[in-house]
């Protein structure tokens, strides 16, 4: 008998860093508005950047989140903000801002 778990990769956390200033750029590009959907408020947004405490540069990390899917060993990562006047709490995906981030490196390298 086979085992179909071993299809499935283990996470490589070092594949999908997403710095602090590489978030900010990916919300410039991309988000047309700062307000807060549910508040109307424009006070900014905190970015969670709590789990990088074993790195030895002084880059900060967006924190990652997995989000698992139903009755599988998969997931979805994602980084998350809330907002500061009310805490609603925006998750983005971090495949996403990674891609766009590896896009902008590859264009500029050219």
């Amino acid at each position: 008998m086979s085992d179909h778990s071993s299809s499935v990769k283990d996470f490589e956390e070092s594949k999908f860093f997403i710095t602090y200033d590489e978030m900010i750029k990916y919300m410039d590009s991309k988000f047309t508005s700062t307000v807060c959907p549910h508040c109307g408020k424009d006070e900014g947004w905190f970015a969670d950047t709590g789990n990088a405490e074993d790195h030895s540069d002084a880059t900060e990390r967006m924190t990652l989140y997995k989000k698992p899917y139903a009755h599988s060993k998969l997931f979805r990562l994602y980084v998350v903000m809330s907002c500061a006047n009310c805490g609603t709490m925006r998750s983005i995906s971090a495949q996403r801002v990674r891609d766009w981030v590896n896009e902008q490196t590859e264009s500029s390298n050219g």
